[in-house]
């Protein structure tokens, strides 16, 4: 069975971001008293994430597509640089 939930980001004043899933498009009626502020629809949890935490006040975060953009190309880094450790590791050996 598919999940219908789509992940979104709700800002808070004078606190952190929360990544959130919903079946809902989130109203100010739905989700007001919890958010000032919600975007989203993300395509991924990993876009979400990202933003959750590195979205507040990021210029290169505008959209969506930004965020899932750089969380991709963060996580492609991050294994680069693992990949680069083990090798690095193995060869000292």
């Amino acid at each position: 069975m598919k999940n219908n939930k789509k992940w979104y980001v709700g800002e808070k004043a004078y606190s952190k971001n929360v990544a959130f899933q919903s079946e809902t498009t989130p109203t100010e009626r739905s989700h007001g008293i919890l958010y000032n502020a919600v975007i989203g629809p993300f395509v991924t949890k990993r876009g979400a994430m990202w933003a959750e935490k590195y979205g507040r006040g990021n210029p290169h975060f505008t959209c969506v597509a930004d965020a899932e953009r750089i969380a991709k190309s963060q996580e492609n880094d991050n294994r680069l640089a693992k990949e680069a450790e083990e090798d690095i590791l193995t060869n000292a050996k």
